[in-house]
């Protein structure tokens, strides 16, 4: 079954996503889409729908243009009723109001950095826009990681016999081994269209093999595979052909796996991989005499390699090319590499009989509940149509049909009127659906009044119907379906209209052929009579696009077609229908066993090898795959193939910044590759769940994803491609299909946004390194902030996941969603971040893979395992790149211990995901509830999101909004349902980091702008007094970030900010550099003036988010762990001001309410998970205690005691110890506190809640730890329950305490406690 994929089959009838469905013809549907997606591939801005569609074909063209992020409207009334649409345009950006108000502490500590590093002129102009273009030095740069490894051509050795010859020999391509040789041999490029079986694949590296093995010529091919799994399977195959292993001969190279050596001459390689060797220079190639670039599938890395392999042709005279696809676009590629030779191949001898969705219909006789009903509503809309229709030919003839309409007389029936007033029981009467019904003999006598008023022109019936429609002015006539203010505008009947009106006459109403009242006014009843539907097709302009229309089809076959397209929305997949098809194609067999396995790309290579194997006897296969399948895969027990014709397909809005994952139909290209996976082994049949009018009317090939992707990274990447001279616009120009050009603007606008590039199209020395690292290029910014502000490693988690794929599996029971949200929600530790999620569900699944439960941790957390490796591997890879191109060095200064100094800081981590993130920023604004953006007015949050606080909860939009503790949030991703923007992966954020970290480095000098001063035209200021205009200055960061705030604060602000703009440039452009004083104050400052706004807006602070990873098995990489110790920070602090919302100043303190008189002198060792002990100064104590605090340290004076810091999440699991007597700890503390215990020592443990600033009091050890947990507790990964004794309980801040000072470290103060801290007597 395939491209089943994750769609999803709404409740045929219902509304799904809150959506009506909208069931219209096939044919409208078709031209519909085909105009909208001309118009979003244009340059056009406005486009118009005639005035001849339906109410329901116009509410499914709004509909469609909202999913597109277009605005629609419709005009007029009747047939002057227009549709048009039209693109945003940005002119209708969204202006908060953006104030900045930071605390005294945050502007004390700015102050003090600028008073001992004023900034300096240099400094000032370093971060002046460039005005002349400055020359660019590349030659030195150390690019591209993950590129193919050199080598140099060899002679092939001969292959060894193989069991596999006999198959070799009759596939259809070895009967034409020596012509395609021989064109490869006197030909540059080659082109090669075969269908699937035929073995082009597998079999032309081969033939180049042997060929050079035969006239001992050397050689060195690279061949280029669309997906991962497709490079293994082929590299296994191709070698076990040959009789050897992979790795020898043959071998291949994929992100983050390879399997090649010295001697390997054939590598298979993802488009990827290649694209990074390219980037390593021209030279790259120049031992390279083949390049086969296999089932082009036209994605971004796909046409752009083509462009770049066009220049190596010119410029490596010896390389050769081919071309090789089952479905190519050959006059495309004829007329971009000029004339070349096309090799045409058959595909194997079994045929593959197509079956379309008329032929499945009526095969199957599927047929559901809405289908019935579709059915006999359509039965009795043509008989009203037909009755209405001989009413209007008999009034054109003039030859009314005496019909037995006995009038009633007027006053007959007025004798009886009077039980009108005795009310409706008498004439209504409930129906089934709770609805009243007029009783039989009224609709008899109110048909009867309606036809003698239209076919005998009879007004004195009005007077006997005007009293029988008290209770139903517009009833319809039971046969036709007209009211009486339609006959009687049919018939010009002007006062009885103006009567029908004024009792309130519905307007709207239509006839059964669609005509509404006034359109038969004054006018002959001829005009009633019905439109074709098929002419309002034409109407669009799209009737040559119907190739196919259904009178090639039989009238049977055009009624199925009909009724389900008006029971189902074909542009979900029908999963009923899809069973349905399975049951019938199984119930001819007499298999008893079934046999059902998954594939798709977030699966673990051997997971993905299972569904290829041969199943066993007297067992089916069912294989339900996504377009993974599509090519280079080869499962040859194959019989039946079910098409679902869908593919989901991401496309990004290049004018909106939005981007669109849509199911979308596929091209005919895909549906005959589809159709040959069948017919290996032996004759086979291919269902295809759409229409052949459908199948006409797809598109011939897939539309290139260079069209319909961002290019930032590809712009990034032509600069290292193209020569030096030349302009982006024109190296992209030279594609087989280019992109458009406000497309690349955009996309070059945004790398300069971001500092890659300089107003000259030249890369920055950040842009550089952008190019280096193999990750889209804002996450590569992201990641080299982290190394600046020293928390690498969260950020390293971050980034990687990011750029691969959401870890959080969505189930498909609707039972498990809430429950998956939830969990989801568990890893965020209340931080308002999904961010945060992330980064907790990798270092849980690190400690539950170390533990050896990783495969039940994912089940039980809604985790993709997969996906897991994946990240680790990237993780290290780009480790590894941030080494090699000297931003992380292995010892003195910027270490992996230096640049995780900070790690544990989340204010800092989101410094570094705001500097990298930028401009996906939101405003919260809480007085309207509403988030909007730079382009979107309103926003949502994406319903994965922690922050979409309706999916655990019922809260009003107004709750919403002041759940949110500041006015920013930053988001990885915005994307587009139907009419609603949202954002995912989203965490909130504080206006000073905004501020800091938001926007180019170099601003010019109007962007601190001084207050205005108040004119005598504003006169709209006249009532605010001067203190509230005077004092305010604007801080400019870009043409929607412009912040409101004090005078002397936005002077400071903006200082903070260009020093640390130049920090970064600096580093960036010297990472090897050491650190200077101002650097290290610099970054000292950043942490007190961030922690303190975090504090401030009541963000919390979390515990253990720079954990580094467990070290990995030696094939998993050599950098893949440093221990914890090494990331701890150390934090200088100013004596008057202390930012404490990320460091628990300890001291074992005893609360001042209990301070003993005694003068012990108490040793205490500070540990972390894996840091060594530390011996610590005596405390000295306050005389004064309470009589409860002095009885218990009196015996504590003589007792063996030792002291734990524990940390808690939140103050509810304190609450929870406190009253139940129990409490749980990290694996890690349950060792330490075990021995102290079961060394008869005396434990008390002091209690401090993250992020509060205060210790809430200690308790006393009284059972050893369980293997039972407790379920209470709101964090993931705590060991067992064991027994604690509250002795007081009291809230304390932490500057209300007395320090430690460290004899080891010149008696400083000790600053910083950790989970586990322990204090030794």
């Amino acid at each position: 079954v395939l491209g089943c994929g994750q769609s999803r089959t709404p409740p045929r009838g219902s509304i799904s996503s809150g959506l009506k469905e909208i069931h219209i013809d096939e044919e409208v549907k078709i031209a519909v889409n085909l105009s909208l997606e001309r118009f979003r591939y244009s340059d056009l801005k406005e486009m118009e729908f005639p005035s001849s569609l339906s109410s329901t074909e116009r509410a499914f063209i709004h509909r469609m243009a909202q999913s597109f992020g277009y605005i629609s409207k419709s005009k007029g009334k009747g047939p002057n009723r227009f549709l048009t649409i039209r693109k945003k345009d940005g002119s209708d950006k969204p202006r908060p109001t953006m104030s900045l108000t930071p605390s005294h502490n945050s502007l004390y500590f700015i102050r003090n950095l600028l008073q001992r590093f004023p900034i300096s002129n240099k400094e000032r102009i370093d971060l002046q826009p460039t005005q002349v273009a400055l020359p660019s030095d590349n030659s030195d740069r150390n690019r591209a990681s993950g590129r193919l490894n050199n080598g140099i051509p060899m002679v092939p050795r001969r292959r060894s016999p193989s069991e596999l010859d006999s198959f070799r020999r009759a596939l259809p391509v070895h009967e034409r081994q020596e012509e395609i040789i021989q064109l490869i041999r006197e030909n540059r490029v080659v082109l090669v269209v075969g269908e699937t079986g035929s073995g082009k694949t597998t079999q032309i590296p081969q033939f180049l093999l042997d060929e050079c093995s035969r006239n001992e010529e050397p050689c060195r091919i690279f061949c280029t595979q669309p997906r991962r799994l497709a490079a293994i399977a082929v590299a296994e195959r191709v070698a076990a052909e040959r009789g050897e292993s992979v790795g020898q001969t043959v071998g291949y190279h994929i992100r983050l796996e390879s399997r090649v050596s010295p001697k390997t001459l054939l590598t298979f390689c993802t488009s990827g991989v290649f694209l990074r060797t390219l980037m390593a220079g021209d030279a790259s190639l120049t031992t390279v005499t083949h390049v086969i670039v296999v089932s082009i599938k036209r994605d971004g890395l796909t046409d752009f390699l083509l462009t770049k392999m066009r220049d190596m042709l010119q410029k490596i005279p010896t390389l050769k090319l081919i071309l090789s696809s089952a479905a190519l676009d050959i006059d495309l590629f004829l007329q971009y590499f000029g004339s070349c030779p096309v090799i045409n191949l058959k595909g194997r001898l079994f045929e593959v009989k197509e079956l379309f969705l008329e032929d499945i219909l009526r095969l199957t006789g599927f047929n559901n509940k809405d289908m019935r009903k579709y059915k006999e509503e359509t039965q009795r809309k043509e008989k009203k149509q037909k009755r209405l229709t001989e009413w209007c030919k008999a009034v054109q003839n003039s030859s009314v049909e005496e019909e037995q309409r006995a009038p009633v007389s007027a006053s007959g029936f007025l004798q009886d009127s009077s039980s009108l007033d005795k009310g409706g029981s008498t004439f209504n009467k409930p129906n089934e659906n709770g609805t009243e019904e007029l009783e039989p003999w009224l609709q008899k006598e109110m048909d009867a009044c309606i036809s003698n008023i239209f076919l005998s022109e009879d007004q004195d019936a009005f007077i006997q119907l005007f009293n029988l429609i008290l209770y139903e002015i517009d009833y319809r006539h039971s046969e036709t379906g007209s009211t009486p203010l339609m006959v009687a505008a049919g018939r010009g009947f002007l006062p009885q209209m103006e009567q029908l009106l004024s009792m309130g006459a519905d307007i709207d109403m239509k006839a059964s052929n669609g005509w509404y009242f006034y359109d038969t006014r004054h006018l002959t009843p001829t005009f009633l009579l019905p439109c074709s539907p098929l002419g309002e097709v034409s109407r669009l302009d799209e009737s040559t696009l119907m190739q196919c229309g259904n009178t090639e089809l039989g009238t049977e076959e055009q009624e199925l077609l009909k009724l389900y397209h008006h029971s189902f929305d074909d542009e979900w997949v029908d999963l009923d229908l899809i069973m349905d098809l399975l049951h019938n194609i199984c119930s001819t067999n007499s298999d008893g066993e079934y046999q059902v396995f998954t594939l798709h790309s977030d699966m673990q290579t051997l997971d993905q090898k299972k569904a290829m194997k041969t199943s066993p006897p007297g067992v089916r296969k069912i294989i339900l795959s996504t377009n993974i399948a599509e090519t280079s895969i080869t499962i040859n027990d194959v019989v039946f193939v079910i098409d679902s014709g869908k593919v989901k397909e991401k496309s990004f809005d290049t004018l909106s910044n939005v981007s669109m994952l849509k199911t979308v139909w596929i091209s005919k290209a895909s549906a005959l590759q589809r159709k040959g996976r069948a017919g290996r082994c032996r004759p086979g049949i291919c269902f295809h769940l759409f229409s052949r009018l459908r199948f006409n009317n797809m598109l011939e090939f897939q539309v290139p994803q260079l069209l319909r992707m961002p290019l930032q990274e590809l712009c990034l990447q032509t600069k290292l491609l193209a020569p030096s001279s030349c302009p982006v616009a024109e190296f992209l120009s030279k594609a087989p299909q280019p992109p458009p050009g406000h497309t690349i603007r955009n996309a070059v606008q945004m790398l300069k946004t971001i500092d890659a590039m300089d107003q000259y199209e030249d890369l920055t020395d950040l842009g550089y390194h952008l190019a280096d690292l193999p990750v889209e290029p804002h996450l590569g910014k992201m990641v080299l902030c982290a190394v600046v502000l020293k928390c690498l490693d969260p950020i390293l988690t971050i980034a990687c996941t990011l750029a691969y794929r959401d870890p959080f599996v969505l189930p498909a029971q609707g039972s498990q969603k809430r429950a998956a949200l939830h969990c989801r929600k568990r890893f965020t530790s209340s931080t308002f971040s999904d961010h945060m999620a992330l980064l907790r569900a990798f270092q849980a699944w690190q400690k539950a893979r170390s533990d050896g439960w990783e495969r039940s941790f994912c089940e039980k957390n809604f985790l993709s395992q997969a996906t897991m490796d994946m990240i680790l591997g990237m993780r290290t890879q780009l480790l590894g790149q941030l080494r090699a191109i000297g931003f992380v060095r292995a010892r003195g200064g910027s270490d992996i211990r230096d640049v995780n100094l900070n790690s544990e800081n989340w204010a800092m981590v989101k410094a570094a995901l705001v500097a990298g993130m930028y401009p996906n920023l939101v405003h919260v604004n809480h007085e309207t509830s509403l988030l909007s953006s730079y382009r979107e007015k309103k926003i949502h949050f994406h319903p994965t999101s922690i922050l979409n606080e309706s999916q655990f909860k019922e809260n009003t939009t107004v709750k919403l909004a002041h759940a949110h503790p500041t006015d920013w949030l930053i988001y990885d991703e915005m994307s587009r349902g139907h009419r609603m923007a949202s954002v995912r992966c989203c965490s909130m954020v504080t206006p000073i980091t905004v501020a800091i970290f938001g926007g180019c480095a170099k601003l010019p000098s109007s962007a601190l702008q001084e207050p205005a001063v108040q004119t005598a035209t504003d006169s709209l200021l006249d009532d605010i007094s001067d203190s509230e205009t005077e004092d305010l200055a604007g801080m400019r960061i870009d043409d929607w970030l412009v912040f409101q705030l004090d005078r002397e604060a936005a002077g400071l602000v903006f200082e903070l900010r260009q020093k640390w703009q130049n920090l970064f440039i600096k580093r960036i452009r010297c990472p090897s550099k050491p650190w200077s004083q101002q650097d290290e104050a610099i970054i000292r400052t950043l942490v007190s003036v961030l922690s303190e706004e975090e504090q401030r807006a009541g963000l919390q602070q979390p515990t253990g988010i720079g954990q580094r990873p467990r070290p990995m098995s030696s094939e998993e990489g050599p950098h893949a762990s440093v221990k914890n110790s090494k990331n701890s920070p150390q934090r200088p602090t100013n004596d008057k001001y202390l930012s404490i919302s990320n460091v628990a100043y300890i001291s074992l303190l005893l609360l001042r309410s209990c301070r003993t008189a005694a003068s012990d002198q108490l040793q205490m060792k500070a540990h972390s998970r894996d840091e060594p002990s530390m011996p610590i100064n005596q405390l000295s104590d306050d005389p004064h205690c309470s009589s409860h605090s002095s009885c218990f340290l009196s015996q504590l004076v003589f007792s063996s005691v030792r002291y734990f810091i524990m940390k808690s999440s939140n103050i509810r699991n304190i609450e929870i110890s406190q009253q139940k007597g129990i409490w749980s700890t990290t694996p890690s503390n349950e060792t330490k506190i075990t021995k102290a215990f079961l060394e008869n020592n005396l434990i008390v443990l002091i209690f401090s809640v993250q992020g509060s600033g205060h210790f809430q009091g200690y308790a006393h050890m009284t059972s050893v730890i369980s293997r039972e947990s407790c379920q209470d507790w709101g964090f993931m990964g705590l060991g067992g329950v064991f027994s604690v004794k509250w002795i007081h309980q009291e809230s304390l801040p932490f500057h209300s305490t007395q320090h430690i000072l460290n004899p080891w470290n010149d008696n400083k103060r000790v600053q910083i406690s950790r989970d586990g801290q322990v204090r030794a007597r």
